[in-house]
């Protein structure tokens, strides 16, 4: 909470620094404790007018932005291992991306389903599907609470069954028909196993 009160106002036309002396000194302490929030201090030898640390208040939504300028800010991720996360945006409004924590659920950890950033753009999303029939499985991809979309098709789609399986026997497991949204594991044995872990690697 500041201490002093800055008058945008001070001083008028007409009037006398006598009579404002008081307005304009408070005005100064103002400025200058305003610098000092997160701010090495006006007097500071070496440092003065660096950063001691940076605050990001919460926004409620992504903030827009024009061809010449990004946006770094911090904002809830209700559904995620952390209440909030940092995030980046892309000049003229572009893309959106998640720069700290693993995502929702996620946190670089094995929960499920999350998601990981590899880099600005390159991300993995993981997750586990269970009651796997012999035939064709619809896994759709999680959305919402702060879960990133693929812009194109994945590169690369992964399974692995959650326990031992046994007697396949037409063809191992494969996966086909995957879109931006969900792929399809197509399971043609008899035995597989009924869960299975799955790993999609991407870009926004």
């Amino acid at each position: 909470m500041s201490n002093y009160t800055f008058s945008p106002n001070i001083p008028q036309s007409g009037q006398k620094i006598s009579a404002t002396q008081v307005p304009i000194m408070s005005n100064f302490q103002a400025i200058a404790e305003l610098i000092n929030v997160n701010h090495v201090g006006f007097n500071n030898p070496t440092d003065f007018g660096k950063h001691t640390f940076t605050t990001f208040p919460l926004q409620g939504s992504d903030p827009t932005t024009l061809a010449g300028e990004m946006a770094v800010y911090s904002k809830s991720t209700p559904s995620g291992p952390n209440p909030a996360e940092i995030f980046y945006r892309y000049p003229s409004n572009g893309s959106i991306v998640q720069l700290t924590g693993g995502g929702a659920n996620g946190g670089g950890g094995a929960a499920s389903p999350g998601y990981s950033f590899m880099s600005p753009t390159i991300f993995m999303m993981w997750g586990l599907k269970t009651g796997v029939v012999n035939g064709a499985n619809t896994i759709v991809f999680p959305s919402g609470g702060g879960f990133p979309t693929f812009g194109s098709t994945p590169y690369q789609i992964y399974f692995t069954p959650t326990g031992n399986y046994t007697n396949l026997t037409t063809a191992f497991p494969y996966v086909n028909n995957f879109t931006t949204t969900q792929f399809n594991l197509q399971v043609n044995s008899t035995n597989f196993a009924t869960s299975v872990y799955w790993l999609a690697l991407g870009s926004v």
